[in-house]
């Protein structure tokens, strides 16, 4: 939370400072917790923890990727760092005045933002939240006690059953109905310009898909990523590049393995079209 704007910052590595921001600083100000930390300072504004309206990022980074994929396409492991058990009638909070609302008002605004964004979560295709209530209190700047309590409540929520299933399907994802596109394919797109003007550059493509949901990268004179949905032997999906997006359309060839198709695009207020050709596939452990 910037002490400047008083808006939250999300610092990512590949925003346009990055190079020039130390990793240091951005983990000091993340952690600057008011009433436990001084604020710290990256680059030449001061910063406190975004916790305050952020405590749980899991949904900021579902909100990222929902930019560029469904919402069912996305899969949360959200793992808590513990916390009381909330039983409180609220009677403690009467007459407090001034700096005796500082603390209350913090956990209030982290807990209340860590709960509304693991309620949200919900909306993706499978969210699981791995959470622990502790005994007492522990206070933010007191690592003797996280020392000494928090390794042996990890151990045993990792040990456990139900955990573990959680995990498992998380890591599993969802199962295919329809073909298997993942790997290291060899390809080639045509793209026609306004003018008709029609040339071929060739690419390499690294897929991988999770069911019937598909991500892949795109090594080529113009790189770029894609995202689609599998229909038994039908791919129907989002491009992007630098400039331009569109959509695809391409169909397997079970017998010969190649994949093959149209697709569209704009960006530069004009329209390109051309075809979609992948071949000599290889499993990623080849």
């Amino acid at each position: 939370m910037s002490l400047t704007t008083y808006k939250l910052d999300i610092f990512d590595s590949t925003s346009a400072d990055a190079a020039t921001t130390k990793l240091t600083d951005v983990l000091l100000a993340s952690t600057a917790a008011p009433t436990y930390f001084e604020p710290s300072k990256v680059r030449d504004v001061y910063y406190v923890d975004g916790g305050l309206c952020c405590n749980n990022p899991a949904f900021r980074a579902v909100a990222l990727l929902a930019a560029e994929v469904p919402l069912d396409r996305i899969y949360v492991l959200s793992i808590a760092t513990a916390g009381m058990p909330v039983a409180r009638d609220g009677q403690e909070s009467i007459g407090l005045r001034q700096y005796g609302w500082a603390r209350p008002a913090i956990q209030l605004a982290m807990m209340g933002s860590s709960g509304v964004a693991a309620r949200d979560c919900e909306l993706v295709g499978y969210h699981y939240r791995i959470e622990e209530d502790l005994e007492r209190t522990i206070e933010l700047d007191d690592y003797e006690a996280a020392k000494t309590l928090l390794p042996a409540l990890a151990q045993a929520r990792a040990n456990d059953e139900l955990t573990l299933e959680g995990i498992e399907r998380w890591l599993a994802g969802p199962s295919p109905t329809g073909d298997i596109f993942a790997g290291r394919w060899k390809g080639s797109y045509s793209w026609m310009q306004p003018d008709g003007t029609v040339t071929r550059t060739p690419e390499k493509l690294q897929i991988v898909q999770a069911g019937d949901f598909v991500y892949g990268e795109v090594e080529s004179e113009w790189p770029y990523k894609f995202w689609a949905k599998v229909y038994v032997n039908v791919l129907i999906g989002e491009w992007a590049g630098r400039e331009l997006r569109g959509s695809f359309f391409l169909t397997r060839n079970r017998e010969t393995d190649v994949v093959s198709g149209t697709w569209v695009g704009t960006g530069d207020s004009k329209p390109y079209t051309g075809d979609w050709t992948w071949s000599d596939r290889k499993d990623d452990d080849q």
